[in-house]
């Protein structure tokens, strides 16, 4: 994927560089999200091609760093042409909804480390606290 030309697609698609509009966000996610499935099924047949089959999990972060470059320049256009950025709020959704979810489907076991990570970390985080105020 070009990033340049999938930035220029989408402002185009979703009119982000045009004065006084406020954009559709969950069409905007949606977007990203048909760019994050593009993105694996292109990966996907490339391994295929090469005699394998299925996913890898490095490939899958690169297409997600991929698309969190494009969401950076998409906002990055917006601001240069509205005066406001696209907030973090709209990545967040996306991921929640197309990362995450694709992540768990694709690769349940590494989900499953990061969801004990944030469980560990949160845990942590209220032993430092409790400890504070000790």
């Amino acid at each position: 994927m070009d990033i340049q030309q999938k930035v220029t697609e989408l402002v185009e698609q979703h009119r982000l560089n045009q004065p006084n509009y406020e954009f559709n966000r969950d069409n905007l996610i949606k977007s990203l999200g048909d760019s994050l499935e593009a993105l694996l099924l292109a990966q996907a047949k490339f391994r295929e091609a090469k005699g394998k089959e299925g996913y890898i999990y490095p490939e899958f972060k690169n297409a997600t760093v991929k698309l969190r470059a494009v969401f950076d320049a998409l906002s990055m256009v917006r601001k240069t042409t509205t005066g406001k950025t696209i907030s973090e709020g709209v990545w967040l959704c996306f991921f929640a909804k197309y990362v995450a979810t694709r992540r768990k489907a694709l690769f349940p076991d590494i989900q499953q480390k990061i969801e004990s990570a944030k469980i560990e970390k949160e845990h942590n985080m209220k032993l430092l606290k409790i400890n504070k105020h000790d």
